[in-house]
């Protein structure tokens, strides 16, 4: 076999593409980082805040409580640091999933949802796993 027929092209062949992120190529990634304008950043403080206090009315042992906070600790600085939203998604997938372990059914749960539905909208995430 000739090493040209070994050789694969991963690339783009077009006149225009677009798209927020685009991977091309065996192995590929891609992220988009949103940096957030100042009223969300007040935004998703406000309702991370809001997810405390809500944490607070839980009744969850203390253990429970402070795995949430350190979550809750791991977003507020993946967010000061300007992550890619894959990344803040994930830190709140996994705060989910974690909610869910000590009993917390967050779809039904306003004052835990509403919070984090207002954050991934500021910071332009799907949250495909609320659905």
């Amino acid at each position: 076999m000739k090493r040209e027929d070994k050789v694969a092209n991963h690339g783009i062949q077009a006149n225009s593409v677009t798209g927020d992120v685009i991977a091309v190529g065996s192995r590929s990634s891609a992220s988009k980082t949103v940096y957030q304008t100042g009223d969300s950043q007040a935004l998703v403080e406000q309702n991370i805040a809001a997810l405390r206090i809500a944490f607070e009315g839980l009744g969850i042992d203390k253990v429970a409580h402070s795995v949430l906070e350190e979550d809750l600790g791991i977003l507020e600085q993946a967010i000061n640091n300007r992550v890619p939203t894959d990344i803040a998604e994930g830190v709140i997938e996994q705060l989910i999933k974690k909610l869910k372990m000590v009993g917390v059914v967050v779809n039904e749960t306003e004052n835990i949802l509403e919070p984090i539905r207002r954050i991934g909208s500021a910071l332009g995430l799907t949250m495909k796993f609320l659905l």
